[in-house]
């Protein structure tokens, strides 16, 4: 469909940041964060709402994989589709009724660093022949 419905905020406020724990109990890292993109989606683009969160889904993880391109450590939390994480989202941020805040990725340099896990399970995929 092509409807780019996606729309983002960059977040450098220290309080705003801060305030995320108070938004999604999930979130407490963001107090250390430099940054935050908001990713949200806008429901004037679309005729069925479940688009908003697969494209919302599809720039996040790009922005994921740029990001450790470039050097940087990421978190990606989920606020969509939980109907009270994303009034919470949408009165803080004062946003216009037709933007859906979907998630919002942490963003800046890692003060540790993980093992990579191989999540691999052969089990998951099947195959039509």
């Amino acid at each position: 469909r092509n409807a780019q419905s996606w729309r983002f905020m960059v977040v450098h406020n220290r309080k705003a940041l801060q305030d995320m724990v108070d938004l999604q109990p999930y979130m407490a890292f963001m107090k250390d964060a430099p940054c935050a993109i908001l990713v949200m989606g806008d429901i004037q683009t679309t005729t069925d709402q479940g688009y908003l969160y697969l494209d919302g889904a599809a720039a996040i993880q790009n922005m994921l994989i740029e990001a450790v391109h470039q050097g940087l450590s990421t978190c990606w939390c989920g606020i969509a589709p939980l109907q009270d994480r994303i009034k919470l989202f949408q009165e803080y941020y004062k946003l216009e009724e037709n933007l859906v805040p979907i998630a919002l990725v942490a963003i800046g340099y890692g003060d540790e660093t993980k093992e990579k896990v191989d999540r691999f399970d052969p089990q998951k995929i099947s195959y039509f022949k």
